[in-house]
């Protein structure tokens, strides 16, 4: 079996950025500065990205979609991976002032929980999925 490598897409409105980014390409603002420090936390936590899966797309100045956020491989899961990925985006989002909004899409059936699991960091159901404001905001 060909392992999977873990990789993070970043996606912009006008187009799609794969791998290390700098603000310049992302822009300026709160979302951008999410971003960053972002790129610098899994750089810096290598072993866990290895095993993630995370793709979020910047959606606005201070929204950021994220669009998936799997651990790969069924063994490492259920061993707190996905929880310190989840963590570190809502702590950032706070930091930076960021929304994080997401549709729970179970990618198969070990997760069929997504839901109550996005609501244990403080998402909320919306209109087209979940959101979760930083913390302080409403």
């Amino acid at each position: 079996m060909i392992p999977m490598r873990r990789f993070i897409t970043l996606c912009e409105t006008l187009g799609e950025a794969k791998g290390k980014r700098t603000s310049n390409h992302w822009g300026k603002g709160p979302a951008a500065k999410f971003l960053d420090a972002v790129n610098s936390w899994e750089r810096q936590h290598s072993a866990i990205m290895n095993k993630v899966h995370l793709e979020i797309e910047k959606r606005g100045e201070t929204t950021v979609y994220i669009d998936m956020i799997m651990v790969m491989d069924v063994a490492d899961r259920n061993k707190g991976l996905g929880n310190e990925v989840m963590w570190m985006l809502v702590e950032l989002a706070d930091k930076f002032g960021i929304t994080l909004t997401l549709v729970p899409t179970a990618q198969d059936e070990d997760t069929p929980n997504l839901p109550n699991w996005y609501r244990s960091f403080g998402f909320a159901a919306s209109d087209s999925g979940m959101i979760r404001y930083p913390e302080g905001d409403e």
